[in-house]
């Protein structure tokens, strides 16, 4: 029961819209805060700034990654071993802008199609 519950919890997320937290939308506010951020990486103000918006993609990934991991569900994304973190919220940034249709949705669903779609497991 837990395993079905976790499953649509996350490949499911994407169809609650205005149900979840944090939509595309804010998602994309969040990263796009970044890039207006000058200063020291790791303080208050950066977490302020860029923290949320990577952190939201990084929580994601682990997730997935944890789910996959422990309750050996199938793999559906595979991130090469030379992608750092900014890279995977250019990643997400790039699916959504290539994808605003879906900016409504739930930003966990948007993360994690795009990892999908980004870095497919061979």
């Amino acid at each position: 029961m837990m395993r079905v519950l976790m499953i649509v919890l996350l490949l499911g997320v994407s169809n609650v819209g205005s149900a979840a937290f944090v939509s595309g939308h804010e998602l994309l506010s969040y990263s796009l805060e970044c890039d207006k951020y000058k200063g020291e990486p790791g303080t208050e103000a950066w977490t302020q700034s860029c923290g949320i918006g990577r952190s939201y993609v990084m929580g994601v990934f682990d997730t997935a990654h944890a789910l996959n991991e422990r309750w050996l569900f199938q793999k559906r994304f595979c991130k090469p071993y030379d992608v750092d973190r900014p890279q995977l919220l250019a990643t997400v940034r790039k699916y959504m802008a290539d994808h605003p249709e879906q900016m409504d949705l739930a930003a966990a669903g948007i993360v994690y199609d795009a990892l999908t779609q980004a870095y497919p497991c061979e």
